[in-house]
């Protein structure tokens, strides 16, 4: 196929301008080109092979072709479609004698005939001619060339003037543009210094202050920057004196749009963010960054305008509930719900992500709903996470990509545009239940006159969460609006329902999905802290855990030798029967670990239940130490007192006569009658106390064995003494 036809354009190496191909004979090679630019240009003739060899050679190249973008027939204006009306009429007779018509003899012969025909000026023939074989051979191009009128786009040069008056001739510049028919005065040319004044004040007064007008921006520019064009009279009001020496407020506002884009403005007064968020085109679509259902979540929470009350009394007002929200970014799909009181935080996100794997009819019998699985499809996690920078933005979930590989992404702030399809929901779930629930809050709350919807309240948390969960399943079962079907979707009849394009793209997009053992997600999901290995077992707050796996470890009796030691554990917060220990080599192992309690007040327990449990007690020993410290201090005296009464009693007596060897090789022996001595003395007061009952009874009393027996009589023998 020959690469040189009709209209094409070429550039030669050794010619300047471009050329258009007008005429093309291989047989007989040789080519006709024009000029792709300059005016009343004659056709060329050249031989087809060498431009061939140049071709080849590289000293000719194609291009593309400048005029491929002719304007169509209803964007001309009246005066462009009648010149082309007038111009095609005159030449297209002409166009049709080819090749003949490329040789200059021929073609001046058939433009005088035809200017004679017509009674039009042979100039305006050729010229036509030129435009119609330079412009792409179409009566398109013979609107003119008006692009090129009135220089678009660039600074009108300043044009002078000679006047004579009184004072003899002088010069002074033209004015510009059209002459005042009612402002008085003649007006002044912007130059280069006014422009300058322009952008200076629009940097200080306007881009700087976002309160401040363009009206606001252009009298500060008069006052400080044409002082000297006005003055200030006896009651103190700033006139102008030298109207014809300050720029009007349309020549303002004409240069400062011309010489400052929206987007630069908008940036500089409400910043970057604020652009990108609001007035940003909207060229994208969130289902193109997914490849299918399953693939990518967005995950947001928002506080629910609806206030609640308490479960035990419906007189006692609890507040407004967190919602979390988990969507399908391919589907639309609500996967996961969240409904509680607790704020905002890592756990309630946890939540959240853990009732995307939860069976979701076992989930809404829990609630006194019966559904069918395609109502509500059972759903694993995504490969990608998207959140905006609140809860997914911690060392906590940093632990979905080690675990169970999931990608976490995070909008940039104050962007929650970028995951607007869980936004969106924040507005369309509250229109489905907000006309028929009491203590919904309207857009008048708070307002001096408007009602004060919190003594309206009457649903308690599991009530509220049946009717999200209803607007859920309402939600699934809908059609998207908006919605990108696929060619495939549509051939198949399926609508944009995301119960039904979950099911579609399953099928026909990612097939089965990676769905995670329940201990593992439990392991990924749950919130961390560091625990110690005792001898007692692993504590937690002050708890102690044990598994049979760990005494292989002999950790506990490591932590006995040399002393507690730490690791790290995983943990529910609404349930510390048990823990998560982490392998210390193997991240994303774990080992499960019981508590070590009989007691049934320590099962079943929340995190807070514990910790206020612990500093309750630390508040009780704490109420408690002074009096404790006076009674050590007490006691601390008695036995400092005692201790010196018996050293003083033992100094008394003097030094022992004894030797070393004698108070030492009897100690047996003293030991013996000191026990029968202090047996003796522990009887006494029975003993006595039954000869006071004689007494009264008028029996004698039994006598008591002297106290100093063993001073008087030894008890043992010398042989006895031996074996001591």
């Amino acid at each position: 196929m020959d690469v040189f036809i009709k209209n094409t354009v070429v550039r030669l190496s050794a010619v300047e301008e471009p050329r258009r191909i007008l005429y093309v004979s291989v047989e007989k090679d040789f080519l006709v080109s024009i000029n792709l630019h300059g005016r009343r240009c004659s056709p060329i003739l050249s031989s087809h092979g060498d431009w061939m060899s140049m071709l080849v050679d590289g000293t000719l190249e194609i291009i593309d072709d400048p005029y491929l973008e002719l304007p169509f027939n209803h964007a001309l204006t009246e005066a462009m479609r009648s010149r082309k009306a007038k111009a095609w009429a005159t030449i297209e007779p002409l166009t049709k004698d080819v090749p003949a018509l490329f040789q200059s003899s021929h073609r001046n012969h058939q433009i005088k005939t035809r200017a004679r025909e017509v009674g039009c000026h042979i100039d305006s023939i050729r010229d036509w001619l030129n435009e119609y074989w330079q412009m792409g051979c179409t009566p398109s191009a013979l609107f003119g060339k008006r692009k090129n009128c009135g220089a678009p786009g660039k600074l009108k040069p300043t044009t002078v003037k000679l006047v004579t008056n009184n004072e003899g001739e002088k010069t002074e510049e033209v004015k510009r543009g059209t002459p005042r028919s009612t402002t008085p005065g003649i007006g002044i040319n912007i130059s280069e210094e006014h422009r300058r004044i322009i952008r200076i004040a629009t940097n200080l007064f306007y881009k700087k202050n976002k309160k401040a007008t363009l009206k606001y921006t252009y009298l500060k520019m008069i006052r400080q920057y044409y002082a000297d064009s006005s003055r200030v009279d006896e009651n103190g009001r700033i006139k102008i004196v030298r109207p014809d020496s300050v720029p009007t407020y349309q020549q303002f506002t004409y240069w400062h749009k011309k010489e400052n884009s929206e987007y630069d403005v908008i940036q500089a007064r409400e910043g970057k963010t604020f652009f990108e968020k609001t007035l940003r085109p909207l060229l994208g679509n969130s289902t193109f960054e997914a490849i299918g259902p399953g693939y990518r979540y967005q995950i947001d929470a928002t506080i629910a305008d609806v206030y609640l009350v308490s479960r035990i009394d419906r007189n006692t007002i609890v507040g407004r509930p967190v919602m979390y929200v988990v969507i399908d970014v391919w589907s639309r799909l609500i996967v996961g719900l969240y409904i509680g009181l607790e704020n905002v935080s890592w756990t309630t996100a946890m939540m959240a992500i853990h009732n995307v794997t939860l069976n979701k009819v076992s989930y809404c019998k829990q609630y006194g709903i019966d559904i069918q699985p395609q109502d509500w499809p059972e759903t694993p996690l995504s490969s990608v996470l998207l959140g905006d920078r609140g809860e997914l933005l911690s060392k906590q979930a940093d632990r979905l990509t080690e675990v169970l590989g999931i990608e976490v992404e995070n909008t940039p702030p104050y962007r929650a545009d970028w995951k607007g399809i869980v936004e969106r929901q924040f507005r369309l779930l509250p229109a489905k239940f907000a006309a028929d629930v009491k203590g919904y809050v309207d857009k008048d709350f708070g307002k001096r006159t408007g009602p004060d919807y919190r003594l309206d309240a009457c649903l308690n948390l599991h009530e509220f969460t049946k009717i999200a969960i209803h607007c859920v399943l309402e939600h699934n079962a809908t059609p998207v609006s908006g919605y990108p079907l696929e060619n495939a979707m549509v051939a198949q009849q399926i609508p944009a329902i995301p119960n039904e394009l979950w099911e579609w793209g399953i099928r026909n997009r990612m097939g089965t999905l990676v769905r995670h053992p329940e201990g593992k997600l439990l392991f990924a999901l749950l919130p961390t802290a560091d625990a110690s290995v005792t001898l007692k077992g692993i504590s937690f707050l002050g708890r102690h855990y044990y598994a049979s796996a760990l005494d292989k470890r002999a950790w506990f009796s490591k932590a006995r030798r040399k002393g507690r030691f730490k690791v790290l554990i995983s943990y529910h917060p609404h349930n510390l029967n048990t823990i998560l220990l982490h392998d210390p080599v193997q991240r994303d192992q774990f080992t499960c670990c019981a508590l070590i309690s009989n007691d049934s007040s320590d099962l079943n327990l929340y995190v807070e239940e514990v910790v206020a449990r612990i500093a309750k007690a630390a508040k009780t020993h704490a109420s408690r130490s002074y009096e404790t410290i006076s009674t050590q201090i007490t006691h601390q005296k008695a036995i400092e007192e005692i201790a010196a009464s018996a050293n003083a009693e033992k100094e008394e007596l003097g030094p022992s006569t004894k030797s070393k060897k004698e108070r030492i090789s009897n100690i047996r022996s003293y030991r013996q009658v000191e026990k029968i001595l202090f047996r003796l003395i522990d009887a006494e007061p029975s003993v006595g106390a039954a000869h006071r009952r004689s007494d009264e009874s008028d029996h004698p009393a039994p006598s008591l064995p002297p106290t100093k027996l063993y001073a008087r009589k030894p008890i043992f023998s010398d042989e006895d003494k031996g074996d001591a």
